[in-house]
């Protein structure tokens, strides 16, 4: 009986050293494949790093479409603000949005993802 004992306090041992070390583990994958997003800390551009991504009318994928920008597009911005929760660019729960003009008017035209965009 006490070698039985033994064994299941040993073995209860391992698998809890088991479970620790497995919750000990880095960051998940999707945080660690995740590029820089954008921030347009001061006024200035954004650079579109997927291959397509929309413009909303406000800060939220249930706004209007007000354009569609590529890769490589530079869009001129303002400081990044919160909003509505959202899930694009391989980032799932992300609330930065960036201020937009993509008409070149000087006034916020709409909002990008912050998670579609690094700062140029």
């Amino acid at each position: 009986m006490k070698k039985l004992f033994a064994a299941v306090a040993v073995g209860a041992a391992l698998v809890s050293g088991v479970v620790t070390a497995g919750t000990a583990s880095a960051a998940p994958a999707s945080a660690q494949s995740v590029l820089a997003s954008g921030s347009c800390a001061g006024y200035g551009y954004v650079r579109v790093n997927t291959s397509a991504v929309n413009v909303y009318t406000g800060a939220g994928t249930a706004f209007r479409v007000v354009k569609t920008v590529y890769r490589g597009d530079h869009v001129s911005c303002w400081p990044a603000s919160g909003g509505d929760r959202y899930s694009l660019c391989g980032v799932v729960g992300a609330t930065s949005w960036i201020p937009v003009d993509v008409t070149l008017d000087n006034r916020i035209d709409g909002y990008l993802p912050a998670t579609c965009v690094t700062d140029v």
